[in-house]
Parts: structure tokens; C-alpha cells; sequence
């Protein structure tokens, strides 16, 4: 959480053109994923950081849920693969 909210503390409009194309359902989820990423780290970089964002599915899976919680759910593979194997 404290590379989101640096992000949106030194750049909240690049970071909110981010979360609107995460957030747009005319794309495919896979694409929206993979672009949220890659645009986050993208801002993160020219803000001079090297480390890593930390912006993975969890997270995402988090932003999209907290959007719309009648479509998306909380994800987390381990438990995931876990319930998989289960049944």
C-alpha cells in the first residue's frame, strides 16, 4: 500500500488514468491485468524508484473487487491452488 500511495501522492493523474483502464470492462481482463502492471511500474520508474511495485494479482484482484464486488472476488493463488487440489 505505501507504493500506491506514493504514486498517487506524486503522480494521482497518471495513476488514475491507470486505475480507468483497469476498471474499463470494454477490454479483456487479461490485457486490463497485464497493462495496470506495466503502466503502474512504468510511473513508479520515472519517479526515480528502482525497487519493485508490488501492484501484483493480489492487489489487483483487490482494486477490481473493491470496484465492482458483484463480479470480482479477492484472489490469492496459494489458496486458490489449495481449493483446486481439493476438489
Amino acid at each position: 500500500i505505501r507504493v500506491i500511495r506514493h504514486i498517487a501522492n506524486e503522480a494521482p493523474e497518471e495513476l488514475r488514468t491507470t486505475f480507468t483502464a483497469l476498471f474499463d470492462e470494454n477490454n479483456d481482463l487479461t490485457n486490463r491485468l497485464s497493462g495496470f502492471s506495466e503502466n503502474v511500474l512504468k510511473v513508479y520508474r520515472k519517479m526515480g524508484q528502482e525497487l519493485g511495485t508490488h501492484q501484483d494479482e493480489r492487489s489487483m484482484s483487490t482494486y477490481l473487487t473493491l470496484h465492482n464486488p458483484k463480479k470480482y472476488v479477492f484472489y490469492k493463488n496459494s489458496f486458490y491452488q489449495k481449493y483446486c487440489k481439493f476438489i
